[in-house]
C-alpha cells in the first residue's frame, strides 16, 4: 500500500469517527439538556433563566415548574387586601428550614422551679414555693436534679404541702439515694392544666397585644391573628383564630413575618404611585 492509499484510509477513519461522535449519548444528552426557567409568582409574564428577584414587585423568583397550575397572585387585590400572604416554593422553604406544626389537642403543663433540699428528719426532698401557691396540690408531679447536672433526674410527686406568708413548703416522696455528695437541688412542680387546643409557644409573634402566627395553605403563607388561654412550658391554648389540623410555622417564623411586612408595603406604595 502506497503513501497516497495510507492517508486515504486515514481521513476516512478520522471522517467516520467524527461523524458517531456528533452522534454520541453524551452530546445528546447535552443537546437535550433542560434550563431552569424562573418565575415571578404575581407577575407570571416576568421569566428568568437565574434565581433573583423580581424587577417589578420585589419577590423571590420560584422555579417555574413549582407554580404550574396554580393561579398568580393578583396584584390589585393583594395591594387591598394582603391577607393573599407569600408564596414560597418547597426548594425555598428548604433552603431557610422553615418548620411546619399542625395545630392539635396537647396537654398543657407549666413547670414552676425552685430550689429544694434535704430534710435532715424525714431525709426527704423538700423546698419553698414563692408567689405562685395557688397551683400547688398534693400528688403533683416532680422531678429533681442537682445544681451540678441532669444525670440522672429522679421523679416523685408533692406529699405534704404547708402554707407559709406568700409562700409554701412542698415536701416531696423522693428521699436521697443517688446524690450523696449534693446539698441543693433543683426542682421541677409539674401542674397539668388539661388537654387543649394548642400549638408549640416558639409559633406565636408578639405584636403589642395582639398574638399572629403563620399558616400555611398551598404554599401561600398567611397571617392569622390568634386568641390565646392557657401558655404552658412547651404549648399555648388556642380560644380562637385556628382548627386543628391547620398547619403553622414554629421555626421560621419571624423571617416570613419580615419579608410579608415587607412586601406589603412596596406593594402598597407600588400601587399608590400607580
Amino acid at each position: 500500500m502506497n503513501n497516497k492509499t495510507k492517508s486515504l484510509v486515514i481521513l476516512l477513519v478520522f471522517g467516520i469517527l467524527l461523524f458517531m461522535g456528533c452522534f454520541s449519548p453524551d452530546n445528546n444528552k447535552l443537546k437535550t439538556h433542560r434550563v431552569e426557567k424562573y418565575i415571578c409568582p404575581m407577575h407570571r409574564d416576568y421569566v428568568s433563566e437565574t434565581k433573583g428577584n423580581c424587577p417589578i414587585c420585589g419577590m423571590a423568583l420560584v422555579e417555574l415548574e413549582s407554580v404550574r397550575g396554580i393561579p398568580p397572585i393578583d396584584f390589585e387585590e393583594f395591594c387591598r387586601n394582603p391577607s393573599q400572604g407569600l408564596y414560597l416554593s418547597p426548594s425555598q422553604a428548604k433552603e431557610i428550614t422553615l418548620t411546619l406544626s399542625k395545630v392539635s389537642v396537647e396537654k398543657i403543663e407549666r413547670w414552676i422551679r425552685t430550689t429544694g433540699t434535704v430534710n435532715p428528719t424525714s431525709k426527704r426532698v423538700s423546698g419553698w414555693v414563692y408567689g405562685k401557691t395557688r397551683l400547688i396540690q398534693t400528688g403533683q408531679k416532680v422531678r429533681i436534679f442537682p445544681l451540678i447536672g441532669r444525670d440522672p433526674v429522679l421523679q416523685g410527686k408533692i406529699i405534704r404541702i404547708v402554707p407559709g406568708e406568700n409562700s409554701v413548703f412542698v415536701e416531696t416522696d423522693l428521699i436521697d439515694r443517688w446524690y450523696k455528695t449534693s446539698k441543693y437541688y433543683i426542682m421541677e412542680i409539674i401542674i397539668d392544666l388539661g388537654h387543649y387546643i394548642a400549638i408549640p409557644n416558639e409559633a406565636i409573634i408578639e405584636e403589642g397585644k395582639k398574638r399572629v402566627v403563620y399558616t400555611c395553605e398551598q404554599g401561600q403563607y398567611l397571617p392569622k391573628t390568634i386568641t390565646i388561654g392557657h401558655r404552658g412550658e412547651l404549648y399555648t391554648q388556642i380560644i380562637d383564630g385556628l382548627k386543628v389540623g391547620e398547619e403553622v410555622v414554629t421555626f421560621g417564623s419571624f423571617f416570613l413575618d419580615a419579608e410579608y411586612k415587607l412586601h406589603n408595603k412596596r406593594n402598597l406604595l407600588s400601587h399608590t404611585k400607580e
